[in-house]
């Protein structure tokens, strides 16, 4: 399977895997296991992980420069040899 396949894959299955016990939780992850070939705690790893509109913002300072800016400033500092 590639990686796009997996991924949709996981899109189907989160849901069921989420709301399931304990007992259903280790079926669908055999299931899964049998059908992507990946290993059990990265197929854990990846059904646990929150979806993309889950996930928190990056956090840290944001960019100061655009990209052309920066573009411009690197080509100044190699001119300038560094």
């Amino acid at each position: 399977m590639t990686r796009h396949s997996i991924l949709e894959y996981v899109k189907a299955v989160k849901p069921r895997y989420k709301r399931g016990s304990k007992e259903a939780k280790t079926k669908i992850l055999d299931e899964f296991i049998a059908t992507t070939g990946l290993h059990r705690k990265s197929a854990i790893r990846l059904l646990n992980r929150p979806d993309q509109s889950e996930r928190r913002k990056k956090s840290g300072r944001p960019r100061r420069y655009g990209f052309e800016t920066e573009v411009t400033l690197m080509k100044v500092w190699e001119t300038s040899d560094r």
